[in-house]
């Protein structure tokens, strides 16, 4: 079956564990990808879910790492593909955009 645009969609209600088996499951085909506040859409190539105290929907930016707070657990975020652009290590990403301006994902 056709996979729909709404099933790429990341959803951070939803367990960490279950989004990394979606990103795997869709990259490098179609991929997975994260809807930020400001409408800008966030491709995600590779992620690993771990255990942490982030709220659901927050993006937090920490050592070179993007993490996402999921329902259950927290998404570090490995590799990203900006709009428009390549994908690439989150360490790259975070080096040119600052993600303190769009700090929380719609759930």
């Amino acid at each position: 079956a056709k996979i729909e645009p709404r099933e790429r969609r990341l959803d951070p209600a939803r367990p960490a564990v279950e989004l990394g088996a979606r990103i795997r499951g869709l990259t490098p085909y179609v991929g997975a990808s994260l809807e930020l506040e400001n409408g800008e859409r966030l491709g995600v190539r590779s992620a690993r879910p771990e255990v942490g105290g982030l709220d659901v929907g927050e993006l937090r930016a920490e050592g070179g790492r993007l993490r996402l707070g999921c329902g259950d657990g927290v998404l570090s975020l490995l590799a990203v593909q900006p709009p428009g652009g390549r994908p690439m290590a989150t360490e790259d990403y975070l080096r040119g955009h600052d993600v303190s301006a769009r700090a929380r994902v719609p759930a």
